[in-house]
């Protein structure tokens, strides 16, 4: 498994834990620095637009905060349970 798939899975696993709330990237790079994975802000924010555009995540813009947040889809749940 590369590195963004690694990544991507990770993502997955915290926005189906999260539902269906919706997390922003910097979030879900905490949680994983939390969890002793050395991925970059970037590279979360990177993968979680990617997996906007695969229909597995969607992205949302907090009104209050701009901040860009993302909410797993019910083809992301999908790929997350049969994975």
């Amino acid at each position: 498994m590369t590195r963004p798939q690694k990544i991507r899975k990770e993502i997955l696993m915290q926005l189906y834990g999260a539902r269906p709330l919706a997390l922003s990237p910097s979030l879900m790079w905490r949680e994983a620095r939390k969890a002793g994975l050395d991925y970059t802000e970037a590279e979360v924010r990177a993968e979680a637009a990617f997996l906007h555009g695969q229909d597995l995540a969607q992205m949302f813009t907090d009104p209050v905060s701009g901040e860009t947040k993302y909410a797993i889809t019910s083809k992301g749940t999908m790929a997350h349970e049969n994975a």
